[in-house]
């Protein structure tokens, strides 16, 4: 915030120069709030992928045992 200084000392330059600060604190404020939003997400999707991940392998597993003469090695779905 040290590079947002007025001009000049008269009041219209003070008062400009602390906007701009608080502009700045409330950009910075926004971004933080915005970067745990996004790694929550993550976290919930990493979250999620694993779970489908589970899924996924238990129907490929199904699938196999119900086609074991499949081509494929292992059965259908490998």
């Amino acid at each position: 915030m040290a590079s947002a200084q007025p001009p000049s000392p008269d009041p219209p330059a003070v008062q400009q120069a602390q906007l701009a600060q608080a502009s700045l604190q409330r950009c910075i404020d926004h971004n933080v709030s915005m970067q745990r939003q996004a790694y929550a997400y993550i976290n919930a999707l990493k979250k999620a992928n694993g779970t489908y991940t589970q899924h996924d392998a238990d129907v490929a597993d199904a699938f196999g045992k119900v086609n074991p003469s499949n081509s494929l090695a292992g059965g259908m779905c490998q």
